[in-house]
């Protein structure tokens, strides 16, 4: 019997609209075979989104790719925190270049089953990675090809925002700078805090979104669900009444046959009588 891991791992690599049947199938099966604790771990398996569904693939297919991010990711992190201008230059231009052949990669997988790469789903795709390089939790989650839904990277560290958003010189204060930030005017105070407001606006909406996403996509199998099933009503229907009209046809069959039996049995039993009294004059007569 196959464990949980190997089961989730094919299950999460299924399109979103084909994974609650596929799941509860898996799930009849280890029932079938005894196994109850393992049904009731699938049952509880949710469905991604279309987003998470293909960066579970790309793990599946190009986790070299995503590791190189991921590295590359720490080591423009360093760079950062160090302020080295010319290595920040460097790495973001090589992070540009690996961000590109991810693109590919994600159109690749969807175009091979037949799903367009919408903006909307780059952007929940990079996203997630986005979040992955900033969280090692969410790094843990993409290693292990079972993401449920986007995440979304709500800090304002230097992996904030977009993926295709790579960081550049202009995010790396000089000395220079450094200086005249000390005594920041009015004016840059509340451009900050417009800043802020204006991602926290955007974090919000992105969350709503995958929220509306996520709810869309459930409430579409549940209607494609219930369409199945009244369809296999119907059907179901139409060969009762089927049944119906060849019962009804053999009924009116049995009842003419019953009719005519009814004459035959009245005329055997008309010339019975008359047999019978028949013997009985010729006995008298015999006397």
């Amino acid at each position: 019997m196959r464990d949980l891991d190997v089961i989730a791992g094919e299950l999460y690599a299924t399109p979103p609209s084909e994974f609650v049947a596929k799941r509860d199938e898996e799930a009849k099966s280890a029932r079938d075979a005894g196994d109850r604790t393992l049904a009731a771990a699938l049952k509880k398996l949710a469905r991604p989104t279309q987003g998470a569904w293909l960066v579970n693939l790309l793990w599946r297919s190009e986790s070299d790719l995503v590791e190189s991010l991921f590295s590359l990711g720490a080591e423009l992190g360093a760079a950062q925190r160090a302020l080295d201008g010319d290595e920040i230059r460097s790495l973001s231009a090589s992070r540009q270049k690996l961000m590109s052949k991810i693109a590919a990669a994600v159109r690749r997988l969807g175009a091979d089953r037949g799903v367009r790469i919408t903006a909307d789903l780059s952007r929940e795709v990079e996203s997630t990675l986005d979040s992955a390089l900033a969280d090692e939790e969410v790094a843990a989650l993409v290693r292990s090809g079972r993401v449920v839904k986007s995440v979304t990277y709500a800090g304002f560290g230097p992996f904030g925002g977009d993926l295709s958003a790579v960081p550049t010189l202009r995010s790396v204060p000089s000395p220079a700078k450094k200086k005249s930030s000390r005594a920041s005017s009015p004016e840059d105070e509340d451009e900050d805090a417009a800043r802020a407001k204006a991602e926290a606006r955007l974090a919000d909406a992105r969350e709503v979104l995958e929220e509306a996403e996520e709810d869309y996509t459930e409430r579409e199998q549940a209607f494609t669900d219930m369409e199945s099933s009244r369809d296999s009503l119907r059907e179901r229907l139409d060969e009762l009444r089927e049944e119906i009209r060849d019962t009804e046809a053999q009924l009116l069959a049995a009842e003419r046959g019953l009719r005519a039996e009814k004459r035959r049995y009245e005329r055997a039993e008309s010339t019975l009588e008359q047999a019978r009294k028949r013997l009985a004059e010729a006995e008298d007569a015999a006397k």
